[in-house]
């Protein structure tokens, strides 16, 4: 256990940390998607849309799109998301300085760092397959917000797998080596 608390514990608190530093950047910034129009350029984001011409900029809170089913489920799937990555911060925390051993604990942090993983892969897919209700046909691209909820994603699906690992690696086999030493000590 010893081995496995040193060699995986600390990368993936630092690994986990970073995807929900992404992901809270991805979710509080304006660049989810761009809608480019002849004189106007919007900047959309999953809480706030941003319009701008040549001559000012108008930022606005997401209600525009309230009345859409899949926009609030994707809201609450981000948010389901943010409250997993940050329990399951508190989980390998707390197996990192308090409780190694916990078996609970091992199983609890896996578990929400997979639910994070599918709250805001849900999240992601039904906007991605819903965008047309936001474009309303007009051109677009993903931005960086977008990209970095997708990486934060990633990394923490990486840490769950890292987790999993962790758990089913073999321990050392202590009873072996007492074994293996008795018989050397032996005398006849």
């Amino acid at each position: 256990m010893e081995n496995e608390l040193h060699e995986i514990l600390p990368p993936a608190l630092l690994m986990i940390t970073i995807a929900f530093l992404l992901h809270i950047i991805g979710n509080a910034t304006t660049y989810y998607i761009t809608i480019e129009y002849p004189d106007l350029i919007i900047n959309s984001g999953l809480w706030k849309r941003c319009e701008s011409n040549a001559n000012d900029k108008v930022c606005y809170n997401e209600k525009l799109y309230a009345e859409y089913d899949w926009y609030r489920v994707c809201l609450a799937m981000s948010a389901f998301g943010f409250i997993a990555l940050l329990a399951s911060i508190a989980c390998i925390g707390l197996r990192l300085s308090k409780f190694p051993e916990n078996k609970v604990l091992r199983i609890t942090a896996i578990l929400v760092t997979f639910s994070a993983v599918v709250f805001i892969l849900i999240g992601t897919v039904l906007f991605v397959k819903n965008v047309d209700d936001i474009t309303t046909g007009g051109e677009f691209v993903y931005g960086y917000s977008f990209a970095l909820c997708i990486a934060g994603m990633c990394l923490a699906a990486l840490v769950d797998i890292l987790l999993v690992i962790g758990l089913i690696m073999p321990k050392k086999n202590t009873r072996n080596c007492v074994d293996a030493n008795s018989i050397n000590n032996i005398n006849f």
